[in-house]
């Protein structure tokens, strides 16, 4: 925060050095008397009147007024700022904390992902799930859910993290084969077919089954999010689908981040 208080005090410093000198020139000015007498040659406009400097002396009382409000202003704004940093430190460190058990989790498993170190989305090739151009989970697909599925709740929604957990996020995701809409189609059907999948009842139980309909949603993504790969799309690695976690009051967080940086610049 040092650098607000750096950037925030400049504008201070000139206001009250104009009020400085302000006040030094109505001093000087209250001090003028005119001369009187013979061979008296001042000329009587070149002297403030007591009517204009009692409307000067009002006018630095405007201006003093305004920037005092102006302070009280920034302070606020500083306040503000301050506590939306700590609440994304804490976002932060969440996040950073639920990556890590991921992490530790499916690197003892055999189940075939990626795992994004940055945000912690969940990667698997669509091939697992799908056969090509199909919106059906293959046998093999539905088991690897069954394994996977009690594994991320587990993690997702025990007693440490859960009460900063706002939406789990099943995505689908295409190559750039073919149209837009084929593929956002295709993307939006099967991400559908993976939460359908989980939330049946027949679905194999496990600790968080009953709360999980309170997060997950599917979203299809098209081949808006292609993978790259030296510059180009890897076409392979873009047929996937994904699972996300949003944290709560991200997206308002993001933004005051956003202009806590631009106060910075």
């Amino acid at each position: 925060m040092q650098n607000n208080h750096k950037i925030w005090n400049e504008p201070n410093i000139i206001a009250a050095t104009f009020l400085f000198l302000l006040i030094l020139s109505l001093v000087f000015l209250s001090t003028l008397q005119p001369v009187k007498g013979e061979g008296d040659h001042n000329d009587s406009s070149d002297v403030l009147t007591s009517n204009e400097i009692k409307e000067l002396q009002e006018q630095l009382k405007s201006y003093e007024s305004s920037l005092i409000r102006k302070e009280d202003e920034l302070a606020e704004l500083e306040m503000q700022l301050a506590d939306q940093e700590a609440s994304l430190k804490d976002l932060v460190e969440v996040r950073t904390n639920i990556i890590r058990q991921l992490v530790d989790k499916f690197s003892q498993s055999n189940l075939i992902l990626e795992i994004d170190n940055q945000t912690g989305a969940i990667r698997f090739s669509d091939g697992i799930f799908f056969d090509p151009s199909e919106a059906e989970i293959k046998s093999n697909g539905a088991e690897y859910l069954e394994e996977f599925i009690p594994a991320y709740f587990s993690i997702l929604l025990n007693e440490e993290n859960r009460n900063y957990i706002a939406e789990i996020i099943v995505e689908g995701h295409t190559d750039d084969k073919g149209t837009y809409l084929t593929n956002l189609e295709l993307s939006q059907n099967r991400a559908l077919a993976v939460v359908r999948f989980i939330l049946q009842e027949d679905f194999p139980s496990f600790e968080y089954k009953d709360r999980i309909h309170s997060y997950l949603t599917a979203n299809g993504r098209s081949f808006s999010q292609p993978i790259m790969t030296g510059g180009i799309i890897d076409r392979e690695k873009s047929r996937r689908v994904e699972f996300k976690f949003r944290l709560k009051d991200e997206e308002t967080i993001k933004e005051m981040q956003q202009i806590f940086e631009r106060t910075n610049t």
